[in-house]
């Protein structure tokens, strides 16, 4: 819960909300309200769990407009302590000039705080995330009874946390911002006797995608589940691996957030280009995939070299082929429509690549059929003949220049198998 007097300098801010974190090592960001995307010469604050370290803490920060920050920790224990799966109340009150952060109704410490706190529409007022220069830090568990109040420090002392959701709505100086959770089986909170505000799980796609755990080598990193790599809008596809092989989207290929963000290709004139001529050099190439029935259930090729002949992954109703100049594998089992983590490991000085399915090398390869590598690569159809389309989705790309190992690619798989419930 946030409460205060007014959006200015003066503001008595009250900020409510109950919580269970989830408890990896990582830092949970319950609420943050910042004026920009930095953290220079900017007000904003922002509440959270931080569990990166062994201590357990319940943080509050507050800018001071000039770059400059003032914090309030409350150790909750070490990792071992268990008391994360039950739910809490947590509230900042700023009175006066002093910020006060409260824990199940105790005061757990408080600062002197009296810079203007405003946010308006062009700002930003995040719930469950953070975002700063497009990284994104998230809370995973369960909110409710979320509550902003303007105009009234709510506590000015410790307190017994109420039973009832909002109680004694404000509305003399503006009214309290509420936010409330609409769900369709009530699930109790201990000590709620009205139990009907509802909560609402907070599952967000971990870790943060904008950087992979293998990096050495990385030549072309897309991801259309990251801001920077793709905003939203656009014809342009950012590779996020430094070296600016971006892709071009041609005819307008949807944009979809399901899967935590994805590109889905009509079958009929969509697909994306891009990348560097590896067709001579020893390289590795991952990427998710699938045919779909968005439009037309065309079943061509989606991942393809877009200057030769080569394709990795689906063809032609298949979904677990490879073709690298020559045939490495081509399976006969039927078309499926589930995500696929497809992966070419090619070693052109040595003559031999080495095709994975989910993280399985296909039996019966022909490890020495294939003789290149892709020069520059078309998604959504095959950018060399022009034609082959399919109804597809492709969700991450990224290229290597060299070899990964086989260690590599399964730390690979495992960062995103989640994500697309992959096992």
């Amino acid at each position: 819960m946030i409460s205060q007097s007014s959006c200015g300098s003066s503001a008595q801010p009250t900020v409510l909300l109950r919580a269970i974190p989830t408890p990896p090592a990582l830092s949970h960001l319950l609420i943050t309200a910042l004026a920009g995307y930095g953290f220079t010469d900017e007000n904003w604050y922002k509440i959270e769990y931080d569990f990166r370290n062994a201590t357990r803490l319940l943080r509050l920060s507050l800018s001071d407009g000039s770059g400059g920050v003032s914090l309030v920790s409350y150790d909750l224990g070490s990792t071992t302590n268990t008391d994360v799966s039950e739910w809490h109340h947590v509230a900042v009150v700023r009175s006066g000039s002093t910020a006060t952060l409260y824990y199940d109704g105790v005061d757990v410490g408080s600062m002197t705080h009296s810079v203007d706190m405003a946010y308006d529409q062009n700002r930003t007022l995040e719930i469950g995330r953070q975002t700063v220069s497009g990284t994104s830090r998230w809370f995973e568990g369960q909110l409710a009874d979320i509550r902003i109040t303007k105009g009234v420090a709510r506590y000015t002392g410790s307190f017994t946390p109420p039973i009832s959701a909002f109680p004694n709505r404000e509305t003399s100086t503006g009214g309290d911002h509420v936010i409330t959770f609409t769900v369709a089986t009530e699930t109790a909170h201990p000590g709620d006797a009205s139990d009907n505000d509802g909560k609402m799980d907070w599952r967000p796609f971990w870790p943060d995608y904008s950087t992979v755990p293998v990096t050495s080598g990385l030549v072309v990193h897309l991801d259309a589940g990251v801001e920077a790599s793709y905003s939203g809008s656009g014809s342009t596809w950012s590779d996020m691996s430094g070296n600016g092989n971006n892709f071009t989207l041609t005819n307008s290929p949807t944009y979809s957030s399901d899967n935590n963000g994805k590109f889905q290709f009509n079958g009929v004139n969509q697909y994306a280009s891009g990348g560097p001529n590896l067709s001579t050099s020893s390289c590795s190439t991952v990427v998710i995939q699938r045919y779909a029935t968005n439009n037309n259930s065309a079943r061509g090729r989606v991942t393809a070299g877009n200057g030769n002949n080569w394709l990795l992954g689906m063809h032609s109703n298949k979904s677990s082929v490879y073709y690298a100049v020559g045939w490495v594998t081509l399976t006969t089992s039927s078309v499926d429509t589930d995500w696929h983590i497809h992966a070419a490991r090619e070693n052109y000085a040595g003559d031999s690549r080495v095709f994975y399915d989910n993280n399985v090398a296909i039996s019966g390869q022909t490890n020495t059929g294939g003789s290149a590598g892709p020069n520059g690569i078309s998604l959504g159809r095959w950018g060399n003949g022009g034609n082959e389309y399919s109804d597809c989705e492709v969700a991450v790309l990224l290229v290597y220049n060299r070899i990964i190992t086989t260690v590599e690619l399964t730390t690979i798989f495992d960062f995103y198998k989640s994500r697309f419930g992959i096992s």
